[in-house]
């Protein structure tokens, strides 16, 4: 600190032995200043000293860097159980836009494969017609969001928060409809997606094809994994379309689809795969999340998430970043009391634990072991 006293002394002043003795304060606070810092018991002004218990939500869970989707259309039972095959094999999942008014008594079937735990549904309309030819609210309401509660009540504990508009397709009607109860929709144009979609992106969500209708050919493995790779370079969110699987128009090969699932496999350790579904809700939360850090103590450290969003619905672990204090070698996580797995990381000789917690679920305690 500089005072410069002249200018001070130049002031007019009415009680000059109050400036002295201002004066003097200034002085031997400057004075007690530069020997802590001399004597090494204040750091270097340059220093940045970030505090303990400060809480981040990752972008993606796990903290991957990137989001891989895959979602196949139609409802085609042969290319849907040919797609989980792989994906049991190579812990990959995916989501199922189904047409309801098109399952033709398939349901049980359905319901069997998404109970293996890989694919959950997506609405993909109640006929599949195409939205901009429909001028009706009523019918174009029944599409939309009555196909959405045949879904619901058809597969009991899948939320359909998704949707994948036919043909690619929407008006302002559909877009107003589709808004009352979906969260994200699969409506754009060809291309990647951002990791923090916009309102307007949210209904407009781009993904990649494994099948060119211009050119009437599948799409090579090498363009679907190289889509992988500019994600990852990107930190995107990738989204990939399909229908069926084998030799037919607007299917991939088989060979080719089962080789892009082994590359994206590969890429497990920085790629999440989660289905329509989780992605949205991982985002969406991680978007309207509060984080309040109600203790920092060397004894512990309490922390409360939340979000204002409805918590039947969004109810998505969100992977969490705290930092500890220096001291702490090893630590445990609590949510409401149930214990949470966590991974401890040193990142810039700052030690953060890592783990999963779900907001409006009550807090979370951390504690050294």
């Amino acid at each position: 600190m500089v005072i410069n006293t002249e200018m001070i002394l130049k002031q007019k002043q009415t009680n000059i032995p109050i400036l002295f003795i201002l004066i003097g304060t200034i002085l031997l606070i400057n004075s007690q200043i530069a020997n802590a810092i001399n004597s090494g018991k204040m750091k270097h002004k340059s220093t940045i000293v970030q505090a303990t218990g400060s809480t981040t939500v990752c972008n993606l869970k796990d903290d991957k860097k990137a989001a891989y989707t895959f979602i196949t259309d139609d409802g085609i039972y042969t290319a849907v159980h040919y797609f989980n095959e792989d994906f049991k094999r190579l812990h990959l999942c995916g989501s199922m836009a189904l047409i309801m008014d098109k399952l033709q008594g398939q349901e049980e079937k359905f319901r069997a494969l998404i109970a293996e735990g890989h694919f959950d549904v997506t609405n993909h309309s109640m006929t599949h017609i195409n939205f901009a030819t429909v001028s009706d609210s009523a019918t174009l309401d029944k599409e939309i969001n009555g196909a959405q509660s045949l879904l619901k009540s058809t597969f009991v504990g899948q939320d359909v928060i998704t949707m994948a508009n036919p043909y690619v397709s929407n008006t302002d009607l559909s877009d107003k409809l589709i808004k009352q109860h979906h969260y994200a929709g699969r409506n754009g144009s060809g291309g990647f997606n951002s990791l923090n979609p916009t309102e307007v992106e949210w209904y407009r969500l781009k993904y990649i094809s494994t099948y060119n209708y211009l050119l009437s050919e599948s799409t090579s493995q090498v363009v679907l994994n190289s889509s992988v790779d500019i994600a990852l370079k990107n930190n995107n969110w990738l989204i990939i379309l399909a229908h069926g699987a084998g030799v037919c128009k607007g299917c991939i090969p088989e060979p080719d689809i089962t080789a892009h699932f082994e590359y994206t496999a590969s890429k497990l350790d920085s790629v999440w795969c989660g289905t329509f579904n989780e992605v949205t809700k991982y985002i969406r939360e991680r978007q309207h999340a509060v984080i309040n850090i109600k203790q920092s103590k060397p004894s512990g450290i309490i922390i409360h998430l939340t979000h204002d969003l409805d918590s039947k619905l969004f109810n998505f672990p969100l992977t969490l970043k705290t930092q500890l204090p220096e001291a702490w070698k090893q630590t445990i996580v609590f949510q409401n009391g149930v214990r949470k797995a966590a991974i401890l990381k040193t990142e810039n000789g700052i030690h953060y634990a890592y783990y999963d917690a779900v907001p409006n679920l009550g807090n979370i305690t951390i504690l050294s072991l």
